[in-house]
């Protein structure tokens, strides 16, 4: 049974040792009410939003689902109007039990549920800390709406298994001047691979 450290029950990939569902997805947080949005604006404890237009003409809300199950409770929805810029992006801080234990033989899996008004290509970077290092693996899709699975192999990184502090992904969507984004669902996990 893999761990899983969100308040709400993650169904987990087989084999995962570790899954995850962040919290603006199950609970509550207290989102940016600005009508100018600032780069580096935090989305709770988790999540920091990353932008380079101008005016900041983005919207963000988190919408309650009527009949959540035992899936996420909530949709986030981010709205760009005008938008200046090129790039939106979130970075979310993975918890300490993501990097517990980790080696190079994990494989990380992100698992996207999004719904878009204009397709979007989106860069998705894992960033681990181990000492005075980093390791950044990046993986890149086409994002048109719907569910995304997206992978990240520890066996091409340098990680130094003994020294391992933290870990956090980036979501980078390239962004048109109109766009609305509806953030479904978002799990985290992640599985050894099998001893050969």
């Amino acid at each position: 049974m893999p761990q899983t450290d969100s308040k709400m029950q993650v169904d987990a990939p087989l084999h995962s040792d570790w899954a995850y569902r962040p919290l603006l997805w199950s609970t509550w947080q207290p989102l940016p009410v600005e009508e100018r949005l600032a780069s580096g604006a935090r989305l709770g404890p988790e999540v920091a939003v990353f932008h380079d237009c101008p005016k900041g003409q983005i919207a963000l809300q988190q919408i309650e689902l009527p009949d959540p199950g035992p899936g996420p409770r909530y949709d986030l929805v981010a709205e760009a109007s005008d938008f200046g810029g090129e790039f939106f992006s979130f970075a979310l801080d993975l918890p300490a039990p993501s990097v517990r234990g980790l080696k190079k033989r994990h494989l990380i899996r992100a698992e996207l549920s999004i719904e878009v008004a204009h397709p979007v290509p989106l860069f998705a970077r894992l960033n681990v800390v181990h000492g005075p290092n980093s390791e950044q693996l990046v993986t890149r899709a086409d994002v048109s709406g719907g569910d995304y699975t997206l992978e990240f192999d520890l066996a091409y990184s340098s990680l130094n298994e003994g020294r391992v502090e933290r870990m956090w992904l980036d979501l980078i969507f390239d962004m048109p001047p109109q766009n609305r984004l509806v953030f479904h669902d978002l799990r985290l996990s992640r599985r050894p691979r099998a001893m050969l």
